[in-house]
C-alpha cells in the first residue's frame, strides 16, 4: 500500500519542480524594441497609448494564458491525483470485495466440515449403540423351541392319532443361563370355521416354573397332556383339513441382570407334511407373523 503514495508523491514533487520554468519562459518579454514614432504621428500615438497600453497588456495576458495546463498547474495535479486515488480505490474495492467473497466460501466450507463432523460423530454414536446392543444381545440368554412333535421312536411307528405324546422342546441358544424359566403349552383342535388360537400375552405364572436354563440346555413340555387319543373320524377330519390341530404356548425368564424375556409361539398340524408348520412367532427383541 505504501508503493503507490510513494509514486504519487514523486509525480507530484516532480511537476512542481518542472513547472515553473515554464511559465517564465513564457511570460518573458521579447528583447526587440520598436522605432519611435515620427513626430507628425506623436499625437495621435499620444492620444491612442492608453488604449494600445491595453491591448499590449491584453495581449501579453492572452499569451500567458494561452496554456491552461501552465497556467493551472495545482488543479491538474489535483486532477491527476484525484483520479490515481479513484483508481486506487477502485481496485482495492475490487482486492476487498475478493476478499469477503473468499472469506464467504471458507466459512461456508467451515460450516460444511462442521456438520461433516456432527454427522460422523453421530454416526460413530449410533454404531457404538449398536454394538453395544449386539454384544449385550449375543451374550444374553435366547430360550426358543428347538422341536415339536412325536417323538422319535427306533422300535415302534408313529401313530398320530396318539396326541397325549406331543412335545415342546425348548432350549436355551444364548450365552448364559437363564433363570426363572417357565413355561405353558396348550393343544386344541378347531374346525375350519372356527377362530383361530392366538398366543399367550400374559406372563406364566411363576408356579410352572423349574428354575434354570444352561446354554445348550433343554426342557419338554406336553400340550396335549392326559388328553384320550383321537378317533379315527376325528383324526380324518383333520387329515381333509376341515379341522386343525393347534398348538399354542409362551415361555418367560430372566438373564443374570433380572431382565425380563419372552417367547410366544404358535403352531399348526400340516397333515400333508406330517409335521406342526409355524403359524406366528414372539419375541422380546423380534415379531415375526
Amino acid at each position: 500500500m505504501l508503493r503507490p503514495m510513494r509514486t504519487l508523491a514523486l509525480f507530484a514533487l516532480l511537476m512542481a519542480l518542472g513547472f515553473p520554468s515554464a511559465a517564465q519562459s513564457q511570460q518573458a518579454p521579447p528583447n526587440n524594441q520598436s522605432e519611435p514614432p515620427k513626430a507628425e504621428n506623436q499625437n495621435s500615438a499620444v492620444n491612442s497609448s492608453p488604449n494600445a497600453e491595453k491591448q499590449q497588456a491584453g495581449g501579453h495576458e492572452e499569451n500567458r494564458c494561452s496554456n491552461t495546463f501552465t497556467c493551472h498547474p495545482t488543479e491538474w495535479l489535483l486532477v491527476v491525483f484525484n483520479g490515481l486515488l479513484a483508481l486506487y480505490t477502485w481496485r482495492l474495492y475490487r482486492a476487498t470485495d475478493a476478499l469477503v467473497t473468499a472469506a464467504d466460501q471458507q466459512s461456508t466450507d467451515v460450516k460444511d466440515a462442521i456438520n461433516a463432523i456432527n454427522r460422523t460423530a453421530q454416526a460413530t454414536e449410533t454404531a457404538n449403540k449398536l454394538a453395544e446392543e449386539a454384544r449385550e444381545i449375543s451374550d444374553r440368554p435366547w430360550v426358543g423351541i428347538e422341536a415339536i412333535g412325536w417323538p422319535f421312536d427306533l422300535f415302534s411307528i408313529t401313530q398320530h392319532h396318539e396326541v397325549s405324546k406331543i412335545e415342546v422342546t425348548i432350549k436355551n441358544w444364548g450365552k448364559n443361563p437363564a433363570f426363572k424359566v417357565r413355561g405353558q403349552f396348550s393343544g386344541s383342535i378347531r374346525g375350519q370355521n372356527d377362530d383361530m388360537p392366538i398366543a399367550p400375552a400374559a406372563a406364566v405364572n411363576e408356579r410352572y416354573g423349574h428354575g434354570a436354563l444352561f446354554p445348550n440346555g433343554t426342557a419338554r413340555y406336553w400340550p396335549f397332556q392326559n388328553r384320550p387319543d383321537l378317533s379315527a373320524e376325528r383324526y380324518a377330519e383333520i387329515e381333509a383339513q376341515t379341522s386343525f390341530m393347534w398348538v399354542v404356548g409362551r415361555v418367560d425368564y430372566v438373564d443374570a441382570a433380572n431382565e425380563n424375556h419372552f417367547t410366544t409361539v404358535v403352531f399348526w398340524w400340516n397333515p400333508g407334511t406330517k409335521t406342526f408348520m409355524t403359524h406366528q412367532v414372539n419375541t422380546d427383541e423380534r415379531r415375526s407373523d
